[in-house]
């Protein structure tokens, strides 16, 4: 008689938690493997449309807007603080 028949609930480890190992420390790790990344691939963000509402693709297609409005806005600004006309060496500036 094949023993193992007996002890058919008794599996080996496959890759996965095997009867025997406790299921806290399995666990564990496996949100170890997950929280390494907390943020999306690139390649995952074009599934943002199906599951999102339209007022939040709304919101989010604003909140986009104003942050590249503001970036501009901020850019040129400092453009203009930082960029002063200066005549070429041996050269004369006129109005």
């Amino acid at each position: 008689m094949n023993l193992s028949k007996l002890f058919f609930w008794i599996k080996k480890k496959q890759g996965f938690r095997s009867a025997t190992m406790p299921s806290t420390s399995f666990d564990q790790k496996l949100i170890k493997k997950v929280r390494l990344g907390l943020l999306p691939k690139w390649s995952q963000f074009k599934y943002l449309k199906s599951f999102l509402t339209k007022t939040e693709k709304i919101v989010i297609n604003l909140a986009l807007a104003i942050l590249i409005l503001a970036t501009i806005g901020w850019s040129i600004t400092w453009f203009i603080r930082n960029n002063a006309l200066v005549p070429a060496s041996g050269g004369d500036y006129s109005e």
